[in-house]
């Protein structure tokens, strides 16, 4: 397994040499490889990739598949079938055993086939353990204390909700006639809120309401506040993890 996970590696690396497929697409593409290291050994490879970037899903043999990270230098393989997620050490030599050489030969056999990734990574990579989850902290200058206070109910994958803003003074005073502009997204993924949300009234003492909040899939999001009150502008980030996969219409 370290050897094949060494041969996907440099599979995985761009290539020079005009035969050599292009493994560093510039749109979502998935791509079925037949590798063989002798005529009696052919492996069936699906590698998926993400525009513009260096993540890629490697379908193997054995109908596992491995997450592939080459920016953040990390692997994980999942399992569908014994319904793991293993985190695979990731070794800076690892590709090293394998070389591409100039006399490997590529045959295209057929046209690529357009892929949408979002799916196919969601839930794939875990957060880091030492993320802070706290949802009560200092603003980034300590002008303000923020507190981000989601429903009482976790809300479902896909499904619209409100949160709460509670902001205050350093001291516990709260801050009344603020304005926010909301930012965020997924870090691991690349990509950003799939709403517009907003902070659309003050709802009682230094409390705003946070309308238009939605989750597309499960994993670890930020929720960003560029906050602009009496006391001046400051910002703060808050992070969370979506765990409820289920989807409400």
């Amino acid at each position: 397994m370290r050897a094949l996970i060494a041969l996907l590696l440099v599979a995985a690396a761009p290539a020079p040499g005009p035969e050599r497929p292009a493994l560093a697409p510039t749109r979502e593409v998935s791509v079925l490889y037949r590798v063989s290291s002798s005529p009696t050994q052919v492996y069936e490879i699906r590698i998926t990739s993400q525009a513009g970037n260096a993540r890629r899903r490697i379908d193997l043999p054995d109908k596992n598949y491995l997450v592939v990270d080459q920016a953040a230098q990390r692997m994980v393989m999942v399992s569908p079938f014994e319904g793991t997620v293993m985190e695979v050490p990731w070794s800076s030599g690892l590709g090293s055993q394998f070389t591409l050489d100039q006399h490997m030969r590529f045959t295209r056999r057929a046209s690529a086939t357009i892929a949408v990734l979002t799916v196919v990574l969601a839930g794939c990579m875990s957060p880091p353990k030492d993320l802070d989850l706290g949802l009560d902290k200092k603003s980034a200058a300590g002008v303000y204390r923020v507190a981000l206070v989601p429903p009482a109910q976790a809300p479902a994958v896909n499904q619209m909700h409100s949160w709460k803003v509670l902001l205050a003074t350093p001291d516990g005073a709260p801050v009344h006639g603020a304005s926010f502009v909301v930012d965020g997204g997924m870090p691991q993924h690349g990509h950003g809120l799939p709403t517009q949300p907003r902070v659309t009234r003050e709802l009682e003492d230094g409390a705003y309401a946070l309308d238009g909040m939605k989750f597309s899939m499960t994993g670890w999001w930020e929720v960003k506040l560029a906050i602009q009150g009496p006391q001046g502008a400051d910002k703060v980030t808050f992070n969370t993890v979506v765990g409820n996969p289920s989807v409400k219409q």
